[in-house]
């Protein structure tokens, strides 16, 4: 089955009298990327790449979810403008932010300077694009791009300049149809991981920055998704759906040796570590909500951080260690940090 992870996206009580047709229609409206969704207990679950997932996920919650303004410490609120926007990914020397808004039927990548408080498009591609990974000295991103393909979206990885908005493809099918997603760049700039199907399942595996040598790193019946490297690139930690639920887990980039880091009924999923390598930021459903949580690097009991009931996901930490997120706990899907002052 082509795709990634399989993401609850709304209580089924919560769909009004939304079905899952709708839930079908809003995939296929997207355009390049064809996916189908089903239903399993009290959650609906879309079945493709994150992109596609977060346009179903947009649809059926807009309007669903109770949204209220919650007071956190020094939060702040960093974009603007009510789009859904996903993986916020902070350049090395701060300077920059790169997140990937939802405009009308696609999803592209759009790059803010942090000092001018402008913003521009990252690439000049006309197919959707998300997911983007900063190169350590900060010249260059990889990301995921929807290439066409006869009768659906093909995903391939590319990269692109800060300064340039030609992209350079980097790696897609091998022989035959696959999706290579969710691209992370090592701490030192030898190795990128992502997520593929080249093998049939989805893996993890690891590559040049050229694109060559590639190994895969995890060998699972279930599903491997999102992974992303500790700052001193000796794991990759991951979710993973081999014990049941979608958990967080830790692997070195060999394969050899992995780790289970939660244990907990719901959804885990998104997993990052902060930049002085002693914590993890993940997202959650095990409250019944998406909830930003942070525990410890070798996992235990994790805290709600962002608790508000609205939807608050994909976190990601800036280059001076302060924890961010996607939220609209305002009304609007917006980017905001949680500063330390």
């Amino acid at each position: 089955m082509p795709g990634t992870l399989e993401t609850p996206v709304t209580k089924k009580s919560q769909l009004s009298d939304r079905s899952e047709d709708s839930c079908l229609g809003w995939h296929r409206s997207w355009g390049s990327v064809t996916r189908t969704c089903k239903a399993d207990g009290m959650y609906l679950y879309p079945i493709g790449s994150s992109a596609a997932a977060m346009v179903c996920f947009l649809g059926l919650t807009w309007n669903c979810l109770p949204v209220l303004s919650q007071n956190l410490p020094h939060l702040s609120k960093v974009t603007s403008g009510g789009e859904f926007k996903q993986r916020p990914a902070w350049s090395p020397d701060g300077r920059y932010v790169c997140f990937a808004r939802y405009e009308g039927n696609t999803i592209q990548l759009w790059l803010k300077n942090l000092e001018s408080q402008k913003e521009r498009r990252l690439t000049n591609r006309d197919t959707p694009e998300y997911d983007a990974s900063w190169a350590p000295d900060g010249k260059r991103l990889v990301f995921c791009a929807v290439a066409q393909s006869p009768g659906q979206g093909n995903l391939d990885l590319c990269t692109v300049g800060v300064e340039d908005l030609t992209s350079r493809h980097l790696i897609g099918d091998n022989g035959k149809l696959s999706h290579e997603e969710s691209p992370a760049w090592s701490p030192d700039g030898k190795q990128i991981a992502f997520t593929s199907t080249r093998d049939g399942n989805q893996e993890i595996y690891v590559m040049d920055p050229s694109g060559q040598n590639i190994k895969r790193v995890t060998q699972d019946p279930g599903l491997d998704a999102h992974p992303t490297w500790t700052p001193d690139g000796k794991h990759l930690l991951f979710a993973t759906n081999r014990w049941g639920d979608f958990e967080i887990a830790a692997i070195d980039p060999q394969g050899a040796q992995i780790q289970r880091l939660t244990n907990q009924k719901g959804l885990d999923d998104y997993p990052v570590c902060s930049p002085d390598g002693r914590s993890i930021a993940f997202v959650s459903l095990r409250s019944g909500n998406f909830e930003v949580y942070l525990m410890p690097r070798e996992g235990g009991s994790p805290t709600n951080i962002s608790n508000n009931p609205g939807i608050d996901n994909f976190p990601s930490w800036t280059s001076h260690g302060d924890l961010s997120w996607i939220s609209n706990r305002e009304g609007d899907f917006s980017l905001y940090v949680l500063g330390t002052k």
